[in-house]
């Protein structure tokens, strides 16, 4: 049954993606379909067999733990790791000839087996999953927490914590930050989930913590409840995968775990607003008709998105309202700071919009769609990336609109070079500023994630001059159209 799960599941993203593609591209790109590379030129440009897998069958590939340090220190220091590995190594064949003696099971092996070799080479993330695994799984009452297996695991863990966290705060190269990603960096949950919910939502954050302990103390408790089993299961499983791809530190790569999200912490307000109204002062009947609306509100404001204030800044809020970098659907600079008007320069556009006049947007490729829904055609993406389709006569073209990428002034200029026909460009000014920091906002306003389409100075100072002399400016401040006789 689990197995045909899997398939099926695995069967639906496939056969789903496949169906995107198709429909995108006769939908968008009518006529002008891209053909499909020939499989050797993939292979050549994207790695071999696993760049033919990645680009046929859209399966990303996970990134591997990052051991740089301890190589180093295998080349620098070779006794602190062979000490380890060694040291391992004997725990490692105890527990074996424990299992073979039946005193332990299999699973219970190779969870305390994992657990060992993620300390030696300091990957204590990976340890501390594989440990919650075992509590879920195998911890019944709390004795089962001093069992031979777990006190080895605990000594090694402690042995080679010390060891690591000597060495990497004797190495001066090393900044604090830098020591907790080499000690927990992997699965990089960190990145693609605590920075942005913690930031994001601190107080809610708290309730979670909470609600998830409680939770995980009821499955110890009884281990075949179903309600801690699935909560935690759907909470922690997809978090622990995502975390270990390379992926845009985007927050609305978790929205998909909000609801969870939000009856745990529903959870634990219940519990502790069922606490509070235990207490004496809360016993009468009046106190508690007073008090439980109260505390309601308290927890509403708690949870900040449910924060009556909150909901009325969002009733009220216009085009150049704050707006928050982190709990939105993009944390992309320099878009995270405010809200884009992208309705009424599209509009202005399609009512001055003559027979044959053409229409070129710069920006990213998201922000292109959103013209195309007001506009219903646009001729240009001009852009540095090239990560799009080639057509068989050589013209880039975006798979999302199937528009005609320029990837340089030259092309740009080429293209409004032509007289004969109109010339619309559409745009933002913040793209184009000087000091603008591409990347994506975390904890501290640090970033984090690969950059994205950074424009070359020549085609900012081109486009700048361009948006000096705007026809339209929308309400946002920011973005305009100009036409180019």
């Amino acid at each position: 049954r689990k197995l045909l799960f899997g398939a099926g599941a695995a069967g639906l993203y496939y056969g789903w993606s496949f169906y995107g593609k198709i429909t995108e591209w006769f939908i968008n790109q009518g006529e002008r379909l891209p053909f499909l590379p020939p499989p050797e030129h993939v292979m050549a440009n994207t790695g071999g067999l696993i760049g033919l897998i990645r680009t046929y069958l859209y399966f990303p590939m996970p990134a591997l733990p990052e051991l740089s340090f301890f190589e180093h220190t295998l080349r620098t220091q070779p006794l602190v790791p062979i000490a380890l590995l060694l040291s391992g190594g004997l725990a490692a064949f105890y527990l074996l000839y424990r299992s073979f003696r039946r005193e332990l099971s299999f699973g219970r092996l190779l969870l305390a087996l994992g657990m060992i070799a993620a300390a030696m080479i300091h990957q204590f993330m990976i340890g501390v999953i594989l440990f919650l695994l075992y509590l879920m799984w195998y911890v019944e009452d709390i004795s089962d927490l001093r069992k031979p297996a777990l006190l080895i695991v605990y000594g090694i863990g402690a042995v080679s914590l010390g060891a690591w966290l000597t060495l990497m705060l004797a190495d001066p190269a090393l900044s604090g930050e830098q020591i907790l990603m080499a000690l927990g960096g992997y699965p990089n949950l960190m990145r693609y989930f605590l920075h942005r919910f913690v930031s994001g939502w601190p107080l809610m954050s708290l309730g979670f913590a909470a609600g998830s302990l409680w939770l995980l103390r009821q499955l110890i408790k009884d281990p075949r409840a179903s309600a801690p089993w699935f909560t935690l299961g759907a909470l922690l499983l997809p978090l622990v995968i995502t975390s270990c791809f390379e992926v845009y530190a985007e927050t609305r790569y978790f929205f998909h775990l909000y609801p969870l999200i939000v009856i745990v912490f529903a959870l634990m307000m219940n519990k502790a607003i069922d606490k509070i109204m235990s207490f004496r002062p809360f016993i009468s009947s009046r106190a508690r008709k007073l008090a439980l609306p109260a505390l309601a509100v308290a927890a509403l404001c708690f949870s900040q998105d449910a924060n009556p204030l909150y909901a009325w800044e969002i009733g009220e809020r216009t085009y150049t309202s704050r707006k928050d970098p982190i709990r939105s659907i993009t944390n992309l600079k320099p878009y995270a700071f405010f809200h884009q008007d992208q309705e009424t320069p599209s509009l202005y556009l399609r009512e001055h919009l003559r027979p044959g006049d053409r229409v070129a947007v710069f920006g990213s490729v998201f922000k292109l769609r959103v013209y195309q829904f007001y506009l219903g055609n646009v001729d240009y993406l001009v852009t540095p990336s090239r990560n799009q389709l080639r057509l068989s006569d050589g013209k880039l073209v975006t798979p999302v609109t199937g528009s005609e990428v320029l990837s340089s002034l030259e092309q740009f200029k080429q293209v409004a070079a032509d007289s004969s026909r109109g010339l619309w460009v559409l745009g933002d000014r913040l793209i184009l500023c000087e000091d603008q920091c591409h990347g994506f906002v975390g904890c501290g306003d640090a970033i984090f994630g690969p950059c994205w389409d950074v424009y070359p100075p020549e085609i900012r100072a081109y486009l700048r001059d361009l948006a000096s002399r705007a026809d339209y400016v929308g309400e946002d401040g920011e973005t305009f159209v100009i036409k180019i006789y």
